[in-house]
């Protein structure tokens, strides 16, 4: 499908990676907010297994949060090893680190406690705010995996959850509720808002494997799988969350 022919970004209901539900709850990133609390009549839909990493990301930073704060009660708060924790995932561990080195180059070792249980609260109460409460935020659509798409989507996306929520994603796009699929991590895109060649490899978005500059690019590549899958009038936008919030003015 050649650029001039991509079908317009529908903005009705947008179908949201995990990172721009992380992104409003734990960090009020504008963008998240704004998508969220400015446009409330667009449905934010999401797949039962996005909720579930969702839910399994804020129990293990949370319980990990609780466990530092045992042991900040009797040492210093910069010798506690997030590495210690066999439940938590290396990116658990990097980016719950980070944040309490963040915390101490910035304020007292009590202010430092304080704004991490502060965190941890925010993980809490993020799966409230979003699948829980009556007024839920996020709608979690009954959508099919496709083994085969996911097969074909090993060649470009390393992250196996990615592959799977992307899969979902595809299968919301053929059940007509939307053609737009966001995600908020910035260092994922081009400055054309649609997703970059270069993406990272150790994150929760869609990262690409592939660096050869005469291959498609990554985004066509992808609905071209989805096509061979289902149908040729098929296309998935992906992109950046500012691109979307550009589309819904």
């Amino acid at each position: 499908m050649s650029e001039g022919t991509y079908p317009s970004i529908k903005t009705g209901e947008v179908f949201l990676d995990t990172s721009v539900m992380y992104d409003y709850t734990k960090d009020a990133v504008p963008e998240a907010q704004k998508l969220f609390e400015e446009y409330t009549s667009i449905v934010k839909a999401t797949c039962q297994c996005a909720e579930e990493e969702y839910r399994n990301v804020a129990k293990r930073r949370a319980e990990a949060i609780d466990k530092c704060e045992e042991f900040a009660a009797d040492n210093p708060l910069e010798d506690y090893s997030f590495s210690s924790l066999e439940f938590l995932t290396d990116n658990d561990r990097g980016a719950l680190r980070n944040y309490r080195d963040s915390l101490l180059r910035r304020h007292s070792e009590l202010e430092a406690l304080r704004r991490l249980n502060e965190r941890k609260r925010t993980y809490e109460r993020g799966v409230e705010l979003l699948f829980d409460e009556e007024d839920a935020l996020v709608t979690v659509r009954d959508t099919d995996f496709h083994q085969s798409l996911e097969d074909r989507f090993k060649i470009d996306i390393k992250n196996g959850n990615d592959r799977v929520i992307l899969c979902h994603a595809a299968d919301w796009h053929v059940d007509e509720y939307g053609n737009a699929f966001t995600t908020s991590d910035a260092d994922d895109f081009g400055e054309d808002g649609e997703l970059g060649r270069y993406l990272a490899t150790d994150g929760g978005e869609l990262p690409d494997s592939l660096d050869e500059f005469d291959q498609p690019p990554l985004i066509e590549r992808i609905n071209d799988s989805i096509q061979s899958e289902y149908n040729s009038s098929n296309w998935l936008h992906i992109l950046s969350l500012s691109r979307f919030l550009d589309a819904a003015e």
